[in-house]
């Protein structure tokens, strides 16, 4: 699988400060309402991967169909 990066954004003042690895082509992102998980919708490999928000590291990926685009 190929990987693409997203950036980890600091809300308070809106920076990029790391970034994590991912699925091909992501597109499309939400958090959980206790900030502990982020999924992202990567496009091109058709899965779902989980972010880690306490560490900000993938945790897993989940196996999705019809091109995941957005939230």
């Amino acid at each position: 699988m190929d990987v693409g990066p997203v950036s980890i954004i600091n809300t308070t003042n809106n920076t990029a400060y790391a970034s994590t690895n991912v699925g091909n082509y992501p597109w499309g992102v939400a958090v959980t309402p206790d900030g502990t998980k982020a999924y992202v919708a990567n496009s091109v490999d058709n899965t779902i991967s989980v972010i880690d928000t306490t560490n900000n590291t993938f945790y897993s990926s989940v196996n999705v169909e019809n091109v995941p685009a957005a939230f």
